[in-house]
């Protein structure tokens, strides 16, 4: 018995050393001056805490990099070491010269090959060393990054996925493929043999059985609990050393970029992005990181298509388990019914807002109410409730919502419609999901300014807590009527403000977009 006792202590210490050995350890140096880091093959969701793993006899200290997830709707933003909002800041991870000079292009994992990674030049230092870094860039529409020839690809042209090499063929074989929570691993297998009698490898995905995990200490899966899951650790190779710098390193910002095309009602923007954060006390970066100008040109309904593409209809899709998936979303409509509009132009408004709906995804009926659920309200002088986001529980029945509506043909009392929407719709008994994978939006079409007592633009600020704002504005050209309806939507503006001349115009609107998303296929969901 005192045998089997301490047999069965000796194999609890191995098991605890093999245990420790498995995490992922960080230095003193990363624990005193990094201590938060970027999670790699997250999304940016997620982050690496460097925390205390053990206090030794003789008062040394081990580290290692503990995983913690950012709260729904912000991700980590490595030039300030916080979460933030969404789309505020460029998540970006450095790259080596190797990885320069010989790779430059690489797939961005979980994009569902629609994005790939450029390493490019971060910082040129005293020393004549450089630092590089990967810098995220996006296929056009209807194309994928094809890793066998770094080029963005037609899709359905090639194989998406991310070559291996002989070595990883040969040495490796099975990696962990990051983002899944270690419920996923990669397989280097043979793509194809060349004439030349060399070989082209790549990555194939396999899931682990129910229950297990890829232990990457023993290259199989393992039941959960018997190993430590190290999802997107530093590589050895990318681990910082002891040295603590004491040389101030100022913050460096890229060049401007081009002022983009006009949209909305003539906005054009550019942006600059943080490459290198300050240290030591090194300069600080400049606040401003993008610049709007208003142009006299208007944008064409062939570029108001593509913005109302790209950033409503076919939303940029999200991280889940490792997946790129769709994106859910509550969206509550605000229809302008007030009498500044015509009883026709109103008939034509409800047919072209049916018809957009029935675009957004999943194509063979997105109002399902599992993917995404509408509500509508109109306004004149004052607010109908036309349904709520449980009542209409497919595409169909939404659109013959819309197309129900009675004309009010009154004032036009913006500021009571903001108002109604932010006290009563976004709330669970209006058939709201309360859930941070599903997000909510609204929409709203109007002709013109608030024309009612109260402050619109305030009441506009408040519902833009509540919802990410959109609006498609048509037929304003006054000056005060642009300045007014731009504060009625989100940040970015140029992501949310859609104009057009007049409701003449619509309809060619609507084609236009009809014609572009058959280009852009929905996202797979998750539900």
């Amino acid at each position: 018995m005192k045998l089997l006792l301490l047999g069965l202590l000796a194999a609890m210490l191995v098991w605890g050393r093999q245990t420790r050995a498995q995490k992922a350890i960080c230095s003193k140096y990363e624990h005193d001056e990094i201590r938060l880091r970027l999670m790699y093959g997250t999304n940016c969701t997620s982050f690496c805490h460097c925390a205390t793993l053990a206090t030794h006899d003789d008062a040394t200290v081990t580290y290692y990099w503990e995983r913690q997830n950012c709260s729904a709707g912000t991700q980590f933003d490595s030039s300030k070491g916080v979460c933030n909002h969404v789309g505020d800041f460029v998540c970006e991870a450095i790259c080596s010269k190797y990885e320069h000079d010989e790779i430059r292009l690489r797939l961005m994992h979980g994009t569902n090959c629609t994005s790939f990674c450029h390493c490019a030049t971060l910082a040129t230092h005293d020393d004549a060393k450089v630092t590089y870094y990967w810098e995220r860039q996006n296929c056009s529409a209807g194309t994928q990054f094809d890793s066998s020839k770094k080029v963005c690809n037609h899709v359905g042209d090639f194989v998406c996925e991310a070559i291996c090499s002989k070595y990883e063929h040969d040495e490796i074989r099975l990696r962990l493929m990051y983002g899944t929570n270690c419920t996923s691993f990669c397989h280097c297998a043979t793509l194809a043999t060349h004439d030349d009698a060399t070989v082209t490898y790549y990555w194939e995905r396999q899931n682990c059985s129910a229950g297990t995990q890829f232990d990457s200490s023993k290259g199989v899966c393992n039941h959960v609990g018997d190993f430590v899951c190290e999802d997107g650790w530093l590589t050895p190779s990318a681990q910082s050393s002891q040295h603590t710098p004491t040389t101030p390193i100022d913050c460096l910002v890229s060049q401007w970029t081009p002022w983009s095309g006009p949209l909305g009602f003539g906005q054009m923007t550019r942006e600059r992005k943080i490459l290198r954060v300050p240290a030591n006390g090194g300069t600080a970066c400049p606040a401003q990181l993008e610049e709007e100008k208003q142009s006299t040109q208007k944008p064409t309904i062939q570029s108001t298509a593509t913005a109302m593409v790209s950033y409503l209809i076919r939303q940029p899709s999200v991280i889940k388990r490792g997946e790129a998936v769709g994106q859910l979303r509550d969206l509550l409509i605000i229809v302008d019914s007030s009498g500044s509009i015509g009883l026709a132009s109103f008939e034509t408004a409800k047919t072209q807002l049916a018809r957009l709906l029935g675009m957004l995804c999943p194509i063979s009926d997105p109002f399902d109410s599992r993917f995404q659920r509408a509500a509508l309200l109109e306004y004149s002088s004052d607010v109908r409730e036309i349904f709520d986001f449980d009542d209409k529980p497919n595409t169909k029945l939404v659109q013959q919502g819309v197309n129900s509506m009675p004309y009010m043909n009154a004032g036009t009392c913006t500021t009571t419609a903001f108002n109604y929407a932010y006290n009563n719709m976004f709330n669970t008994t209006k058939g709201m999901r309360n859930s941070t994978d599903v997000k909510q939006e609204v929409l709203i079409l109007t002709d013109g300014q608030s024309n009612c007592v109260g402050n619109v633009t305030s009441a506009a600020l408040k519902l833009q807590e509540k919802a990410d704002v959109f609006g498609l504005m048509i037929g304003i050209n006054t000056q005060s009527g642009m300045n007014e309806l731009t504060n009625y939507v989100s940040y970015p503006k140029n992501k949310h403000l859609f104009a057009i001349e007049g409701f003449q115009a619509l309809e060619a609107l609507v084609n236009e977009i009809e014609k572009q998303v058959k280009n852009v296929p929905c996202v797979a969901f998750d539900v």
